[in-house]
């Protein structure tokens, strides 16, 4: 469902931060979603992070080419490793 843009990011965040305090049997599906979780936390603080320096890079009125290639780095960077 998170590969058919069904089921959020945020979405898979809540419900792991619901069943945080839960006992062990309702926490199954948590423990074995824990590599897509992985996953999610990661692409929601790429995401983030990729929204601030956009909007830091245009208060500073950077050229548009110099944050497409900034934007076009940084997602090589993430990508590669």
């Amino acid at each position: 469902m998170y590969n058919e843009d069904i089921i959020e990011e945020d979405a898979i965040l809540s419900w792991e931060d619901e069943k945080k305090d839960a006992d062990e049997a309702d926490k199954v599906f948590v423990n074995q979603a824990q590599p897509l979780i992985q996953v999610s936390i990661f692409i929601y603080f790429y995401y983030t992070l990729t929204k601030l320096m956009l909007c830091y890079l245009l208060l500073l009125n950077y050229p548009m080419r110099c944050i497409i290639s900034y934007v076009s780095n940084l997602f090589d960077l993430v990508c590669s490793g």
